[in-house]
């Protein structure tokens, strides 16, 4: 039963559940504000079960730092692998990443803003030099251009462009023919940002692509979790994000 079947269930129905083991699958959703409730009636009604948790974190970083663990099980993790561990015995392949300056500009802008309201002369005069350094450094950065020519290696691979909304990823088509241009001229380009990524039709047709084209699947939020793509090349993190959990 998914968290929100339980969430739409009578409370005498959900009074009426006995089962044997309660198995809470992505458990830090099961503390999503509208789901903790039921599940906290489920699992105080029926104390005798066997209760498993099972998450790839348990701490809800947007959410307060609200910790599943000790929220449902009084802080008791019967076992733990950190992503490090995972990736040193070869359980999950090193990530090779790749930062670029793409979003500095706006972080120029805000800290200009900042420089011109300081009331200070000698800050503002040392605050518009060191801005002055952090621009010219950034001139000398490679364009996305050139960062997607060098670094992506699979002319014909999969990529997953995560954006942060649908007006967002407007924004990040128009700069499409110039950022990829070098790679393929003729990009396969997909756009999956429903609910239910089974029912989507071009998230079905890129995973079948096997053209000789370069094949880029723009979508929002989706992919986050729980989904699994075979022969993605890499992914394109376009979406700035504070959660540890969407980042990994």
């Amino acid at each position: 039963m998914t968290y929100a079947k339980l969430s739409q269930l009578a409370r005498e129905e959900l009074l009426e559940l006995r089962p044997d083991v309660v198995i809470l699958d992505e458990m830090h959703r099961a503390a999503a504000p509208t789901w903790e409730k039921p599940v906290q009636t489920l699992l105080s009604r029926n104390p005798a079960p066997l209760v498993i948790g099972l998450t790839v974190t348990n701490i809800r970083y947007l959410d307060g730092q609200k910790d599943t663990a000790e929220l449902f099980f009084d802080s008791n993790i019967a076992a733990q692998m950190t992503l490090g561990e995972a990736i040193t015995r070869g359980i999950l392949n090193a990530p090779r990443y790749v930062l670029t300056s793409f979003s500095l500009e706006a972080g120029l802008k805000k800290y200009q803003a900042k420089i011109r309201r300081t009331k200070s002369a000698a800050v503002r005069d040392e605050g518009e030099k060191l801005l002055e350094a952090l621009r010219r450094a950034l001139d000398k950065a490679d364009g996305l251009d050139v960062v997607f020519q060098k670094h992506i290696t699979e002319r014909n691979g999969k990529f997953l462009v995560f954006c942060a909304n649908v007006e967002h990823m407007c924004e990040m088509m128009t700069h499409m023919p110039v950022w990829f241009g070098g790679v393929d001229d003729d990009p396969h380009v997909y756009y999956a940002y429903s609910d239910d990524p089974s029912t989507s039709r071009a998230f079905q047709e890129f995973k079948a692509d096997k053209s000789d084209h370069l094949k880029l699947l723009f979508t929002i939020d989706m992919l986050n979790e729980g989904i699994h793509v075979e022969d993605v090349s890499g992914v394109i993190l376009f979406r700035p994000t504070v959660s540890p959990i969407v980042y990994k």
